[in-house]
């Protein structure tokens, strides 16, 4: 993880549109001048690690704190534009993970010692995967392309399988020792889950139900094929909770150049 620093969030926090004047610092003021925001960084990067995955993660701090000299309400009202104003500069900052993994923001509020007003602290978390030989593929590298030669489609799957090889069956001889056979010639499928939306649904129906072959790519680990694609069945599944995801399965018939 190419992980950020406090100064580099403060300096994007300090691009943001608020109702009144806000001052920013990496460290906590001598003389404070409300409303102000202090940034640092409280988890600075630890790892958890199994014999494959490093599991990287890191937080930060920020703190909004303001000094009411209005009425609450509308103080209360001004912090929230505040908070809100935070959090969306937040969620488009690049905190350096190689792809979103995980990041959770969480917002409470205190009242301020010795004064009329509060304290609001977010709390961010950012989350980071790496393979721990350094030579494994990581899923989130794995992107469907279709329609290649004519407006193309890419596709991030979520899930993905990659099944090619021959079937084979078994036969046993008179000493009792079985035996393998190959059945049929190498085939090669994929099956690949990703979210589902109207648009995505138009194009991989369109190009099922031409049943003719499109150009594709696979591209995984930074390695791209070309492949021509006959595209098989979708399966959807959803729950009232979770967004919908579709699983469709290609069937590969040939590589193009």
């Amino acid at each position: 993880m190419a992980s950020i620093t406090a100064t580099q969030l403060k300096t994007t926090l300090e691009g943001g549109t608020y109702p009144y004047t806000v001052r920013f610092y990496t460290t906590i003021p001598k003389y404070p001048v409300y409303p102000y925001v202090t940034i640092r960084k409280n988890k600075p990067q630890g790892t958890d690690e199994d014999f494959v995955t490093v599991t990287k993660t890191e937080g930060f701090e920020i703190k909004l704190h303001v000094r009411y000299t209005r009425n609450q309400a509308d103080e209360e009202a001004d912090q929230t534009v505040v908070e809100n104003q935070i959090l969306s500069l937040i969620e488009g900052q690049n905190f350096g993970a190689s792809a979103l993994f995980g990041e959770s923001k969480t917002w409470t509020r205190q009242p301020l010692q010795r004064l009329y007003g509060s304290t609001s602290t977010i709390m961010v978390t950012v989350k980071d995967i790496a393979t721990k030989s350094g030579s494994g593929i990581i899923g989130y590298t794995a992107k469907i392309e279709l329609n290649s030669d004519n407006s193309p489609t890419q596709i991030q799957c979520l899930r993905f399988g990659d099944n090619r090889g021959m079937a084979v069956d078994s036969h046993m001889n008179d000493t009792g020792a079985t035996i393998w056979d190959p059945v049929t010639s190498e085939t090669h499928s994929i099956d690949f889950t990703y979210e589902s939306t109207t648009a995505l649904d138009t194009v991989i129906n369109t190009a099922s139900d031409s049943r003719d072959e499109i150009k594709g790519k696979l591209i995984r680990g930074g390695v791209t094929s070309n492949l021509l694609f006959l595209v098989g069945k979708t399966v959807k599944s959803g729950q009232f909770d979770n967004i919908e995801r579709a699983t469709t399965t290609l069937y590969v018939t040939g590589t193009w150049s």
